[in-house]
């Protein structure tokens, strides 16, 4: 640019876009203007001429991947911030509509408790007692719950398996839905922190079960191989339109896989979903074992 040094430049480029590869190809070969290049305008290389045509190809291609990480780094960590708002506001719901409203009715069972034992109606009394006693039960499951859904203290104290087993004890009762589940060996393959990535993956695949789908009945299937875990969970309820998944009609609104697409990907696993109306869905699982547990496991 005009009235400005190449080092003035390659400033001005970084203050527009920090993000931008900057590449310097130049004759002069000056000490000073090299190392004041890198300093203040923070090049990617510094390429002297003569150049050969393979070098600078191989340098641009390098430069090139660079910047895609980049980009990528950029679009998880923005995905890994919603994915964090989202999981607030669902607590925040689970507080307002669970431990909320019934903190809200105690307070009014309380009032009435009250008015009872001033009218020194003992009956009435007694059952007041008894409704506050159940809606206190009531809010002690609810803070259960999402402790247990914020972090499964479950799976430092027994391991993932039992773990797992109790979670899907819970989502049968809760959710009246019969689990037909094989036998289950997890823990020793994976270490603590993708033991409760995959907890939470479960968590989502199977309260979306629970809320949307509408089955009676759930296979849960896990198999392990040489060096992967598969986890096959078929459902067969309503089942969704695939075509409208893809297109992301229904899972930002619906199901919202995105979360549980991103855990997978974390853990560099795989995630396939099968669904058919009226037919019901299947997902397949396919993830690493934890390298410290292969090496361990040898």
């Amino acid at each position: 640019m005009p009235g400005m040094t190449g080092v003035e430049l390659l400033q001005h480029i970084k203050k527009q876009n920090k993000d931008v590869i900057r590449i310097v190809l130049t004759a002069y070969t000056e000490v000073a203007d090299i190392i004041d290049a890198i300093n203040k305008g923070h090049i990617y290389q510094y390429i002297v001429k003569p150049w050969v045509e393979n070098d600078l190809l191989q340098v641009l291609d390098k430069a090139s991947e660079n910047f895609l990480l980049v980009l990528e780094n950029k679009r998880l960590s923005a995905r890994l911030i919603d994915a964090q708002e989202n999981e607030r506001k669902r607590i925040a719901m689970e507080l307002h509509d669970g431990i909320g409203q019934n903190l809200i009715a105690l307070k009014l069972q309380f009032n009435n408790f009250c008015f009872q034992l001033e009218s020194n109606d003992r009956e009435e009394t007694q059952e007041a007692a008894t409704i506050i006693s159940s809606t206190l039960q009531q809010t002690l499951e609810s803070t259960r719950s999402i402790c247990q859904n914020l972090w499964p203290v479950v799976i430092e104290k027994f391991g993932f398996d039992l773990a797992l087993k109790e979670f899907l004890d819970n989502f049968s009762r809760d959710y009246g839905i019969e689990i037909v589940l094989g036998s289950i060996h997890v823990q020793k393959y994976f270490s603590k922190y993708d033991q409760h990535q995959i907890y939470r993956i479960l968590q989502e695949i199977l309260n979306n079960i629970g809320k949307h789908s509408g089955t009676k009945k759930v296979n849960f299937n896990t198999v392990n191989r040489a060096d992967s875990l598969c986890i096959e969970i078929t459902d067969f309820g309503c089942g969704f339109d695939m075509p409208n998944l893809a297109g992301g009609r229904q899972e930002k609104g619906c199901l919202g896989l995105n979360t549980i697409r991103e855990r997978v990907t974390i853990l560099g696993g795989t995630i396939d979903i099968q669904s058919f109306i009226e037919k019901g869905t299947r997902f397949t699982l396919l993830l690493p074992h934890s390298r410290e547990k292969q090496e361990t496991l040898r």
